[in-house]
């Protein structure tokens, strides 16, 4: 079905495809499950049998691009995910990616507008609170997440959270 083929391309309906579609979807509220299903099927096949349509987006190149990046930061998120509680490297990273270290952080700053090592912190922050919150102390909580230093673990949680870890804990009812 060159619908679902070309979907990936962005279409734009206009007319009375446009008119009819509105009206099938805004008639799906209030109908039984089995029924909005059928519907549905009856608007992709409106869609589907339509000439009233226009690409949005001719460029397929920059699409495989855009996922080419996708895969890359899945891959990132991946590795930072299995070491954040040990010392992630960012020279091992670089190479799961095929980058190096220079080309790499540029990458990686441009695609969340933060360094490595700032990405890493922030993530591990969030996974303390998360033990936090599950009746772990502080010194554990500090070292699961793979930090040394219990001063540095707590000035981080506070620049990052506004809080103390102790305050976070006793907020959350431990």
């Amino acid at each position: 079905m060159w619908l679902f083929r070309d979907a990936q391309r962005g279409i734009s309906f206009f007319g009375g495809t446009k008119a009819e579609v509105a009206e099938m979807l805004r008639s799906l509220d209030g109908l039984p499950p089995l029924p909005q299903l059928l519907r549905l099927i009856e608007v992709l096949q409106r869609l589907a049998l339509s000439n009233e349509g226009m690409y949005l987006n001719e460029d397929l190149d920059g699409q495989k691009l855009i996922l080419k990046d996708k895969v890359r930061m899945g891959a990132v998120y991946e590795y930072i995910d299995a070491h954040y509680d040990r010392n992630p490297d960012v020279n091992a990273v670089a190479k799961k990616v095929n980058l190096t270290k220079a080309a790499f952080c540029r990458y990686f700053k441009r695609q969340t507008n933060m360094t490595f090592t700032a990405f890493v912190n922030q993530y591990r922050i969030e996974r303390a609170k998360n033990l936090l919150m599950q009746n772990h102390n502080v010194s554990e909580t500090c070292y699961a997440v793979g930090l040394e230093s219990l001063s540095y673990f707590n000035t981080l949680f506070k620049t990052l959270t506004g809080e103390n870890p102790s305050d976070f804990r006793k907020r959350h009812g431990y």
